[in-house]
């Protein structure tokens, strides 16, 4: 591994057991989608099974997105499938906010 890394942006979370159950509980729902159902499907089925499941969904440049969010702090926590233009699911876990500034 290269000593020229950099960090990427990270999700630096306040532990508790509220944040960490609703996490595990949507990391579940894609789970279940990817283990029981993916298999016979391509991968916009998932976008497709998020929604069914309340996700809500956006698309923008990077692709087509399912997110679920609760309220953090002074924003949101998500947890989004993107399901890119090289037809690859990707997940995102990170706190959203509006930057100081903008309010």
């Amino acid at each position: 591994m290269s000593s020229d890394l950099f960090p990427g942006k990270g999700t630096h979370l306040i532990i508790n057991e509220e944040y960490l159950d609703w996490l595990g509980d949507q990391l579940r729902v894609v789970r279940h989608h990817f283990d029981d159902e993916m298999a016979d499907h391509t991968p916009e089925y998932m976008i497709g099974a998020l929604r069914e499941e309340g996700w809500e969904y956006t698309k923008d440049k990077f692709g087509e997105k399912a997110y679920a969010k609760k309220p953090y702090r002074e924003g949101e926590l998500r947890v989004t499938v993107v399901l890119t233009k090289q037809n690859e699911l990707r997940l995102d876990i990170r706190e959203w906010f509006e930057p100081e500034g903008k309010k």
